[in-house]
């Protein structure tokens, strides 16, 4: 199993995996890898908790959006956990948040709206000018 990485089954039957410290390209296919091993043939539900996941690259992300999608063609549901800012920024960024079921942690803040204007004041920031 992927260091860091521990998977477990609640009350419920769900998978609940606590993911590691860092996700990015050096660990992100071993991370699926575990995730999908740990499965049972009757888990209906992933929930992935990154509370700890402070390292987070474009990798990781790719892998989740594959990860959800082999979920997804076996009819289970993944939910993203307690993400952390980082986490939340680079789903934003990427404008990918909206693919996936995401609770606690920092998920109340509005996602970032990068058509939306910003206004400059100069005199407050002349550098931003």
């Amino acid at each position: 199993m992927q260091p860091g990485t521990t998977l477990a089954f609640n009350d419920d039957g769900h998978l609940v995996v606590l993911a590691p410290e860092s996700l990015w390209s050096d660990n992100a296919e071993a991370f699926r890898s575990a995730v999908l091993c740990g499965l049972r043939e009757s888990t209906r539900a992933v929930e992935l908790n990154l509370s700890r996941t402070a390292w987070f690259d474009t990798s990781a992300l790719c892998m989740l959006i594959m990860l959800r999608r082999r979920l997804s063609i076996h009819g289970i549901h993944l939910r993203i956990v307690d993400p952390g800012l980082k986490v939340l920024t680079i789903l934003d960024m990427t404008r990918t948040r909206k693919l996936f079921d995401v609770a606690g942690g920092c998920s109340s803040r509005p996602p970032i709206d990068q058509d939306s204007e910003v206004e400059v004041d100069p005199q407050r920031n002349p550098a931003a000018v």
